[in-house]
This record gives C-alpha cells, structure tokens and sequence, in this order.
C-alpha cells in the first residue's frame, strides 16, 4: 500500500486549493507510481529540485524508508540532485529514468542524475563492509571533478572477510570522478555492471577491481585517466601497487567498447583468473591490455585497433609481463588504424624483455597488415622468454640474434629439439644438424669418420661450425674395435667357396639383442673400395668361426667397380633372444684374379698384400631391431 505525505488542509471556504497544496499533489501523484520518491516531503523535506541545494539528507532518508519497506527508492529526471555523500542500505534498490544514452561530457534533461557538491571531496554513495545487496537502474553519477579533488563515484568499501555483496549496476552513467568511477572492495564478491558508462575518471579507472567474481559486461568504458579496467590493485606494467594493494581473482570483462583510456584493461600482480573476451579496445595511450604475471588469465576474440597512440612503435596491443608464465591468448583481432591517427603499436603481442619464462597458448589471432610497425610478437634476445605454440597469421614463430624459433622439452622442463634464431636445428646436448658432404677441407664441407673405438664423428675443419662432434650415442649404437686381420684365414660361405688367398676379420662387433628374432646389422666401412677382376665377397660370421651367421642376407659380392665408392652393407640376422650377448665378425675374402683397393686415412693397399700396412679401414656396426 502506497503511503504519502500529504500536506494541511490550509483551504478557505469557497476558495481554490491552495498552491502549495496542489503541487506537492501533483508531485506526488506524477512519481511514476513509486511510493518512495526523493522528491516526496515526508523524506526530510524532500529533495532540492534548484540543481545547487543540498538534498543528501532527503534522498538519505528516502533511501533509509525504501529499503524497509522493500520497495524501491525513485529518482526523477529533470534535475541534477546535489549531494555529498550516500550510504548504501542493505537490499536497497534504486530506479532512475533512462534517457536511452549518454554523451560524454553532457548528461541529457531527461535523465537520473545526483552531482556530487563542490569542494565535499567524499565519495557520492559509500557501500560500507558488511551492507551487502541491491541495484542501481537507470541512473547518473556526476562526480565534478573540476570542483573536487577526492572521492569515487561508487565505493564498494574493502571488507574485513569474504562476503557476497552483490551489487548491481545496471545502465548507469558514471563519470567525472577524482578516483576511479567504481570501485569494488576486496572480498565484496559478486558484483555485476551491465550496459553502464564509466568515463573520465581524473585519475583512477573506469572500474577498478580488487575482490573476486565479478562482472563488466557491455559496458562503455573511455577517457578515463589510468585503464579503462584495472584488475587487481598490484603493481602493472605503468603504475605502482595502491596504498591497499589486493589481487583480484575470477574477472570476466565481455562485450565493453574500452577506447581513450591510459591503458584498455591493466591485469595486476597476483590476478588469476582474468578473461577478457569479446570487447573493443581501441585509441588507448599506451597498451591495450596488459598480463603483468600469472598463469590462468585468458585473452580472447578481442578487437583491437589503434593502440599505443602516445609514442609511435613503443607500445604492444597485448603486453606480456615479466612473471607470466602462461597466458592464453585467442582469435583476436589486430586491426588497422582509425584515421585521424598516426602512431602504431610495435606488435600485436610483445613479452617483457627480462622475463624468465613467458609461454603464450593458443592462435593468438589475425593482423593486419597496418595494424603494428613490428609484426604479430616481439622477437626477444634469449630461449628463455617465451614461445607460441599456434597462430593464423603468416609467418607465425620469429627469433632474432640469441632467440629459439621453437623448442620441444622434455617431461623435465630440459630441451629435446630446438631450432635457433638462424634456422639451425639442435637435437638434445646442442648437436647440431649439420648437412654432410662428401670428406673434404673446404667451407661448408662435413667429414664424417670414426675413433679408434669405433665412435662415429663429424667435423668441418673450416666452416663456422667447427667443433668435433660425437654422433654416436643413444641405444643400440655400437661402439666395434678396428683393426688390420692379423693373420690369413680360410673363408667359406655355406652358399660357395672360395679358394681365397686373401682373406679375414675387418672388426669386430659386441652387442646385447635389443629384441627376439630378427635384427639389421648395418656395416658402414668408412673408407672407399674399388675392385677389379671377379668379386670380392663380404659376410657377417660368428665371431671366431668362418660360417656366415644365418640371415635373409648372408653375404655382399662385389664385382667389376673401378671407382673408389663409399661401402655400405646391411645384414639381416635371425634366431636371436633379446637381452642375450652375441658377438660378430664382419669377414672378407678376395679370390686370386681379384684387386682390392681400401682408401682409408690416406692408405692404400692392393691384393694380395691387404693387411697390417693399411691398420685397418674405420668401421661402424648399428645393430638395431625390426
């Protein structure tokens, strides 16, 4: 039931009503049929419709009464009423008049609106700890900046422990303020602001945020003298932690036109949990957005344009601070610049330059081409900064001098694969892919030869890469002695025999059977042969024994090759028991017509003679399983 002040009855008999009488009627009967109007006289008098007298007391009571009775507190359009400071009632819910928009710089005459008074310098409604609940609709909070030099359009105050506070603003115009326009306290949790305007802050933000679990959706967020959302009240990469430092945790900032500001939205240390998706962030001063650390912030399907305006190729659309250690970046859009503007980002994304490990995920999104001076991601000066796993946009991963193009790591966090800034590839222990080419001395030349205990090695003598390097490692690589047959012995295959006279051991192979059944030995005499007159016959026998071991392939003939060719064979062995220790002799035999000529460190040696003045020709064996 609707409860109304109603004025004495000061009417003289056969009179008209009196003027007073008839507007405070009038005035009530034309609220919009809300019981609990400012304007209402039983209100403390009714709040001052001159736009200069101060009505705090009036719309505080108004606010006091409402709340009790459930119903919610109306604030007509027309005037601007001039307060101090308000102080929010547990459940209370106020209704202003929505004009459908609200310029900056103006607020239109058919619109909400409480003005802050010149020189009060407090915040215009104070949410204190512990007063939690209620709504704001359609109302606007001019903060007259250029007469105060204090105060928060709206403080949702810090609160001593975890609470539930939400508070809903909903198409609210706040802006002018000294301090940011809203801020939400720590542990004041789930606050909503939707389809609002937060603009011009002095030298706050549009929202700053210093709780968890709250949301800024739809919003129109510019001009305001630090970001537009500053997330947490930490230290990012342009200002210091607040006299109150908080992190801010689970923050979803969706479907806001964040433009003009100092930053778009600033992520603060310790933040977690921060989503930025879906706005349009454009014409801010510095950066975009900003990750100063942490490791479950999310970037996502953004619009950003024309960032970075203060200083040309300095500022990044998205900048990755130096603790992040992993930030998902998303679809995003880089686009061109508005017109009327001349500076670029340097990149679409750029990493802090002494970060320990940056480590940016996901497809980052699309540039174009006029959208940055650098190009999708700053190239940093070490492995250690950072890397992207995907993205859409052209030539997607780029180092510069000292910086990896990609590494693989191992379960460890230690490197497996990586490629260098230059394009060289290095498996683990930075042995690099070198490309090999035929034994020589000249630039850009590998030789690759063997150690005297049979360890295989590359070497360019005179090309910048230089070092001596053991590529024999890993499982199942042998390691065979080399060494000239001591003495001559009969040679037999089970196939032919031959009446050699000249035959015996190149080397000699141990090894344990890395499975069962059948295995490839490959035999890579490093040296070049060339045989003249029938064949020379080469087989894998069991050590000490001139009977071919049993294998699909028991034994190479070669015939009839008068220039010296590098000799390679390949041997399949049968029947064998892994775990088990076997040993084998690769075996030659060279019948009477034959010629056999070995080029192995600078020694020849012709048949029938082949023996210690050659000291062996370098041989490797891989047995490996099939």
């Amino acid at each position: 039931m609707k409860t109304f002040a109603l004025p004495p009855d000061t009417r003289t008999a056969g009179s008209g009503n009196p003027p007073q009488d008839m507007n405070d009627l009038v005035d009530y009967a034309s609220q919009g049929g809300y019981a609990y109007s400012i304007l209402n006289t039983a209100f403390a008098g009714g709040a001052a419709i001159d736009g200069t007298s101060d009505s705090t007391a009036a719309i505080q009571a108004c606010f006091a009464a409402a709340a009790a009775a459930g119903q919610p507190a109306f604030i007509p359009a027309g005037v601007t009423f001039i307060v101090t400071s308000l102080t929010w009632v547990a459940g209370l819910v106020v209704q202003g008049v929505y004009s459908g928009g609200f310029p900056a710089g103006s607020v239109p005459g058919q619109s909400s609106v409480l003005g802050r008074k010149a020189s009060s310098n407090q915040d215009l409604i104070v949410v204190p700890d512990g007063t939690n609940y209620g709504a704001i609709y359609d109302v606007g909070l001019d903060g007259n900046k250029s007469q105060n030099t204090a105060g928060y359009g709206i403080n949702i105050q810090d609160g001593a422990a975890g609470q539930e506070c939400q508070i809903k603003l909903i198409r609210c115009y706040v802006h002018d303020n000294p301090y940011s326009n809203v801020y939400l306290g720590n542990n004041r949790r789930a606050n909503h602001l939707t389809d609002c305007i937060f603009n011009q802050s002095a030298t706050g933000d549009g929202v700053t945020i210093a709780g968890s679990d709250n949301k800024i959706l739809m919003c129109e967020i510019g001009s305001n003298g630090r970001a537009g959302v500053c997330i947490g009240t930490q230290q990012t990469q342009n200002w210091s932690a607040s006299g109150s430092p908080f992190a801010s945790d689970v923050t979803v900032v969706s479907g806001c036109d964040i433009f003009l500001n100092q930053v778009g939205v600033a992520i603060a240390q310790y933040a977690q949990q921060a989503v930025v998706v879906a706005n349009g962030i454009d014409r801010n001063a510095l950066q975009g957005v900003t990750v100063y650390d942490g490791d479950t912030h999310q970037i996502m399907a953004n619009a950003l344009h024309t960032n970075g305006t203060l200083t040309n190729n300095t500022y990044g659309h998205i900048d990755v601070g130096p603790g992040v250690t992993q930030v998902g970046i998303n679809n995003n859009t880089f686009g061109p610049l508005d017109s009327g503007f001349t500076n670029l980002p340097s990149y679409a994304v750029t990493m802090n330059a002494t970060a320990t490990l940056g480590c940016i995920l996901g497809t980052i999104g699309v540039l174009d081409s006029a959208s940055t001076t650098g190009g999708l991601i700053t190239p940093q000066a070490s492995g250690t900064k950072g890397w992207v796993t995907v993205s859409e946009a052209g030539a997607v991963i780029q180092g510069n001098s000292g910086g990896d193009i990609l590494r693989l790591l191992k379960s460890g966090g230690t490197v497996a694969f990586k490629v260098t800034a230059n394009g060289t590839p290095v498996w683990t222990g930075n042995q690099q892919m070198s490309p090999i080419a035929a034994p020589g001395s000249a630039a850009g030349e590998t030789t690759i030869y063997a150690d005297s205990n049979g360890c295989l090695h590359a070497v360019n003598p005179t090309g910048s890469s230089g070092a001596d390097i053991n590529l024999t490692s890993g499982a199942f690589l042998c390691a065979p002695k080399v060494y000239a047959p001591a003495s001559q012995t009969t040679f037999a295959t089970t196939s032919e025999t031959f009446a050699a006279v000249d035959s015996g051991v190149i080397c000699t192979n141990s090894f344990t059977a890395p499975i069962s059944g059948t295995v490839i030995v490959t035999a890579y005499l490093m040296a070049q042969v060339s045989v003249t007159g029938a064949e020379v016959v080469f087989c894998l026998c069991a050590t000490g024994t001139t009977t071919p071991v049993v294998g699909t392939i028991q034994q190479f003939k070669i015939a009839g090759v008068a220039d010296p060719a590098p000799l390679a064979l390949e041997f399949y062995v049968s029947g064998l028991t892994a775990g088990t220790a076997y040993q084998l002799d690769l075996v030659y035999g060279v019948t009477t017509s034959d010629t056999l000529t070995v080029y192995a460190n600078g020694l020849t040696t012709t048949s029938p003679t082949y023996g210690s003045a050659n000291n062996g020709a370098p041989v490797i064996m891989k047995v490996i399983g099939v």
